[in-house]
């Protein structure tokens, strides 16, 4: 190969790099447009928030079925009951509602 080619040959691959970077850089937007398109939004920034909430949702409602399904299983067998879940979820919520409390302090 000459030294022609081989100078056209790195001037092709930067060339062919830049065009690369440019296609997903192309593809980005295009989906981001698609999804403001999908929420009937134009604001890119609220579509992408959108996204994250159903994501968050669909996430929620799986792990809302499995612990269902767990339940269930867990009365079925005996390893707990009904009320013994429900005491559980409540009290996990109260400590959540107020928060870490020092060790020692006194109430």
């Amino acid at each position: 190969m000459s030294e022609a080619q081989a100078v056209l040959v790195a001037v092709l691959q930067d060339q062919l790099a830049e065009a690369r970077a440019e296609i997903e850089w192309l593809r980005a937007a295009l989906s981001e447009l698609e999804n403001s398109l999908t929420w009937h939004t134009t604001c890119l920034n609220c579509a992408s928030l959108l996204d994250r909430s159903y994501d968050d949702y669909v996430r929620a409602e799986k792990a809302e079925a499995r612990l269902a399904a767990i339940r269930e299983f867990a009365e079925k067998c005996g390893y707990i009951t009904h009320d013994q879940v429900e005491g559980v979820l409540g009290a996990r919520a109260a400590l959540r509602d107020t928060g870490p409390t020092e060790e020692g302090a006194s109430t």
